[in-house]
């Protein structure tokens, strides 16, 4: 029995040419039965892809929660960023997915964190017009007035335009 369970491990931790995991995949999928019996069997969490993104960072771009809930209780690095800094909490907030930025957050991320660009979560949802995730995040405490490395800052004009539309007709 000893031999199979090493046996199921090693071809469950066994990565193809983009050195995706079957937990990677099924993460990125969404497949969350699969992915809890693979944990279950101890497979590798926290291994990445070429790109350094992990089975948290991809089920955390394609909002698929209960994966990224069932991750998280299971040891996945929460705050580890991928070959361009970018955390499960950015992708997560770049896509809009408020129920995974809402549960990663009360879960610890690091809601500044800055990516090698020195683009932050709230950038990334303020870019990408998400209001309830940009309105989240500031709820959260995230710094609102902090430059990025080319000197972009989280003012008026980077709000989401619905945001911006309500503080210019307040």
């Amino acid at each position: 029995m000893v031999k199979n369970l090493e046996k199921c491990l090693t071809i469950f931790n066994g990565a193809n040419g983009n050195r995706w995991t079957m937990l990677f995949a099924a993460s990125l999928g969404g497949y969350k039965n699969v992915v809890e019996y693979m944990v279950k069997c101890g497979t590798e969490i926290n291994s990445a892809d070429e790109d350094g993104w992990t089975p948290l960072l991809a089920a955390s771009s394609q909002s698929h929660e209960k994966i990224v809930e069932c991750l998280v209780k299971c040891g996945a690095e929460i705050n580890r960023a991928d070959k361009y800094g970018q955390t499960p909490l950015y992708a997560a907030s770049s896509q809009g997915h408020e129920n995974v930025v809402e549960f990663l957050v009360k879960c610890g991320a690091e809601i500044n964190r800055a990516d090698n660009y020195g683009r932050t979560p709230l950038c990334a949802a303020s870019s990408q017009d998400h209001e309830k995730v940009f309105e989240c995040l500031v709820k959260c405490v995230a710094e609102t007035n902090r430059a990025d490395k080319s000197g972009k800052k989280h003012r008026f004009t980077q709000l989401p335009r619905k945001v911006r539309k309500k503080l210019s007709n307040a």
